[in-house]
């Protein structure tokens, strides 16, 4: 195969010299190449399949050196520390060319140095820069006033971002320092690449400066007189990337950092958010961000005095900033991990709620949370406020005279916009005092008086403690504002407060705004009632009342066993209530001879024709010796017997239903 590939170019290579004459030297030069050439094929350099094209083109070696490369006379070698001819760089390039410096080629390993730029971001402006750098796509040459103004604003950006700034850049540097100090402002004055070599600068005036390297620092100082908040502007030329090219951070005079603003090239003209401080000096830092720039920039720390903002730092409790309860204060959440802290004392009982007010966010999510905390640090409540809400009030909560703190920090999501807290506070007497979550943390009511509360959360309870001076009997009332579900949102509960017994349980629904318990007997004590939520939770505010009647002919709870029974007055009517399906109600009473007694149990009317009540009376043995029912239509019913002297038991119970419609029983022994 590769004898009949020589064959066939040397036949090409006689046909080419028929057309083409040449003398016999150079025919015969011609010949001894393409022996040598043809020898190579032998080695396998060439292959060539035999239904190849027949006008096969052979490719250059890759490794051959071009002919311009060539070392000759007409191409020498140039000298190795040859100096270019004047205005023009050492590859022979005018200056004024866009030549890019060495110092930004790509290494041969590609890879790019720390914190430089990487080219391929730039590969479109540049192209840009070389295909239309003044001339057209034939290479003509185009006037000045057809390069459009894009076209002049890369050039111009290119100059501006050289790492090694030209003679030209230099002089229109200088020419830029004469004008700003010619105007009375300021230009940084190196080296003021440390806190302690700082430049003062002064609020609301610009300070211009550039990074003259990667790892330039220009460092300002300044002061405030009195209380306000300041926010960092920086302002620079356009650079076509919208990397960030200048950190800028504010310190407090102790070398703290408190805040750093990044600033991207594509965006000419950034603002920190506001920040609150109290009076004193502080320090500004600009250094390079992700990417580094020589294009000058211009610094403003802009401030207004204002005694109701927060002051930075007080990022804890004890750096916790002191304001007043019904007047409002501002601050911002400066980053992921800022928090504000304040405190504020009231003198007397009373209640508050937290309001926080912000700029409109076009998202639901919650961007701060608002914690309420106890003098001992223990946490009462906290509050999400969503970035969509651009106010939101807290429920309100009970609190006694003291000095309370609250806690700013972000939610889900961050925001830096500024919000504005308040602490609306109300004196009040009635209101429940947190935190009253235990038994031993009760607060103390008087019966027939109202008294106001909320629960806060899920898990809250509120404890209420009071006292019966004689027997009698109670019911519990409950007001609340309308919800739009039958649910039930609260749940009441009774409790002996000698030993903890659970009396009664009743719940009340979202759709009934105000309902009140059965009646329930007790005898002269101490009582506790808990407040706490029931299937669902709702934290607006509710009202409860102990309503209560002195009166010994009631029954008193618990007695729902033979040991526990009331002493029942023969010949007088005892009152109860069946508080539960489950309750029984015990009386006692002795006959001291034998005689025919006679049983009365009355009810209040019930539109039903079901048994709701049951008695029963037992011997001393508790067994029984006569029951009967009555049903809801029946208003009372008399039942009698003849009983022997001794100790006697009636028992009230419900029957087929249940009410707590209140009952009387009556015993009447009739002695002949």
């Amino acid at each position: 195969m590769k004898k009949k590939m020589v064959s066939f170019f040397v036949s090409c290579v006689l046909i080419f010299s028929s057309v083409f004459p040449v003398n016999a030297e150079e025919s015969v030069n011609l010949q001894e190449k393409t022996n040598v050439e043809f020898s190579d094929v032998n080695k396998g350099d060439i292959a060539v399949t035999e239904n190849a094209d027949p006008e096969v083109r052979i490719e250059p070696d890759s490794n051959s050196v071009p002919e311009e490369n060539i070392i000759s006379e007409e191409n020498p070698v140039p000298e190795e520390n040859s100096v270019p001819e004047e205005g023009t760089t050492e590859s022979g390039a005018d200056i004024g060319e866009n030549v890019v410096p060495e110092d930004n080629a790509v290494p041969e390993d590609n890879t790019l140095p720390e914190n430089s730029v990487n080219p391929e971001e730039n590969i479109e402006s540049e192209e840009i820069t070389e295909e239309n750098n003044g001339s057209n796509e034939s290479g003509e040459t185009l006037p000045e006033e057809e390069k459009n103004e894009d076209e002049s604003k890369v050039e111009e950006e290119a100059l501006h971002t050289e790492a090694d700034p030209s003679e030209e850049q230099e002089k229109k540097r200088a020419a830029k320092m004469e004008e700003v100090k010619a105007a009375g402002r300021q230009w940084e004055t190196e080296g003021n690449n440390s806190m302690s070599s700082a430049d003062r600068i002064y609020p609301n005036a610009s300070c211009y400066g550039y990074l003259s390297s990667y790892s330039d620092e220009d460092w300002f100082k300044f002061t405030i007189g009195s209380n306000g908040y300041i926010s960092l502007t920086l302002n620079h030329e356009y650079i076509e990337h919208n990397g960030t090219y200048w950190n800028v951070c504010l310190y407090s005079q102790d070398g703290s950092e408190m805040y750093t603003m990044g600033v991207n090239g594509d965006i000419t003209s950034q603002r920190s958010c506001r920040v609150g401080l109290p009076a004193g000096t502080y320090y500004v830092k600009v250094r390079e961000g992700t990417f580094h720039s020589d294009v000058n920039y211009n610094l403003r720390v802009n401030y207004v005095a204002a005694d109701f903002w927060e002051r930075e730092d007080n990022d804890n409790r004890n750096a916790s900033d002191s304001i007043s309860a019904n007047k409002s204060v501002t601050g911002s959440i400066m980053n992921y991990d800022d928090e504000d802290w304040y405190k504020f004392t009231i003198g007397s009982k009373g209640y508050i709620s937290l309001t926080l007010n912000h700029e409109y966010i076009e998202h639901n999510g919650t961007y701060w949370n608002v914690y309420l905390y106890k003098q001992d640090g223990s946490e009462m409540y906290r509050m999400n406020v969503n970035g969509d809400i651009t106010s939101q009030r807290s429920c309100r909560i009970g609190l006694p005279a003291g000095t309370y703190y609250i806690k700013v920090t972000r939610g889900t999501f961050h925001s830096n916009v500024n919000y504005n807290l308040r602490v609306n506070y109300v004196a009040a007497g009635y209101w429940e005092t947190e935190s009253n979550d235990s038994q031993s943390g009760a607060d103390q009511i008087a019966p027939n008086v109202s008294v106001t509360g909320s629960l806060m959360n899920y898990a809250e309870s509120d404890y209420y403690k009071f006292e019966t001076k004689s027997s009698g009997y109670i019911s519990i009332t409950l007001n609340h504002s309308y919800i739009d579900s039958s649910s039930n949102y609260w749940k009441l509960r009774l409790y002996r407060a000698l030993d903890g017994a659970l009396l009664h349980e009743a719940y009340c629904q979202g759709n009934i705004t105000s309902q009140k318990t059965c009646r329930i007997g007790l005898p002269a004590g101490k009582y506790l009632v808990q407040v706490t939520q029931g299937t669902f939770h709702s934290d607006m505010d509710y009202n409860l009342r102990i309503n209560y009647v002195s009166d010994n002919s009631y029954e008193t709870e618990k007695n729902d066993t033979i040991a526990t029974a009331d002493s029942i007055t023969k010949n007088k009517v005892s009152r109860g209530t069946l508080m539960t399906n489950g309750d029984q109600d015990y009386y006692t009473f002795t006959l001291k001879s034998k005689c025919y007694v006679n049983f009365r149990l009355t009810h209040g009317y019930i539109d039903d024709d079901w048994d709701y009540f049951h008695l029963t009376v037992s011997n001393k043995s508790n067994s029984p010796i006569m029951e009967y029912s009555l049903s809801g239509t029946e208003l009372g019913l008399n039942k009698g017997m003849v009983l022997p002297a001794g100790k006697y038991y009636v028992k009230v119970t419900s029957s087929n239903r249940h009410s707590t419609t209140p009952y009387g029983i009556l015993v009447q022994p009739i002695i002949k």
